[in-house]
């Protein structure tokens, strides 16, 4: 562990950032293969959630698919505790001006296929930590797919079958999604609930 200091939403924090990850740490709760609104250059992108109660720095980790695309994040690269890192194929998404994070292009060469491709977080000791894997870009139309819930993948791991795409558009057009923020995506898992 590493004592560093963390910015986030304009507030200095002092914490212990935590490297060395299991899988399922941080899972990828959005993604957006096939925008319609505007190029795939600058409209792909992937949403990593932290799940843990430390701030995870990436450094050295990659994200990849199974074939030759992959970027490594290079330099401190902070997701917050319970936070989001959002990762773009440009420095802003469309004509929205949403900043991503971590613009894909400055780290190496990656993409999301239209058709089938695969999402995958690694660690420079080749720990997978996230994976998600699609057959279709865009299976609900226009937009991004969203994680269902929070709990849902298992070891990292979710099925597209767990997402699906919001109703509510990010931006002027008709893309859906709500890049690095919870959306239509469950927070917390809800065991029970009763009204006395």
């Amino acid at each position: 562990m590493k004592k560093t200091l963390l910015a986030a939403a304009g507030v200095i924090l002092a914490g212990s950032i935590a490297s060395a990850q299991s899988a399922g740490d941080i899972i990828i709760t959005e993604w957006q293969a096939n925008p319609s609104d505007t190029s795939d250059a600058d409209g792909e992108y992937v949403e990593l959630y932290n799940t843990t109660g430390s701030p995870i720095d990436i450094d050295g980790w990659e994200l990849k698919d199974d074939g030759s695309d992959s970027a490594t994040f290079s330099g401190a690269t902070i997701i917050p505790a319970n936070g989001f890192l959002l990762v773009g194929a440009s420095a802003t998404l469309g004509s929205c001006g949403i900043a991503v994070d971590v613009n894909w292009d400055t780290i190496g060469g990656y993409t999301l296929a239209n058709g089938g491709d695969e999402i995958v977080l690694e660690t420079p000791a080749n720990v997978e930590i996230c994976r998600v894997t699609y057959t279709n870009g865009d299976p609900d139309g226009a937009g991004a797919q969203e994680l269902d819930d929070i709990a849902t993948p298992v070891a990292g791991v979710a099925a597209p079958s767990s997402y699906d795409a919001l109703s509510g558009a990010y931006c002027s057009g008709t893309d859906t999604g709500s890049p690095g923020s919870f959306g239509g995506t469950l927070p917390v898992e809800l065991d029970t609930f009763s009204v006395d």
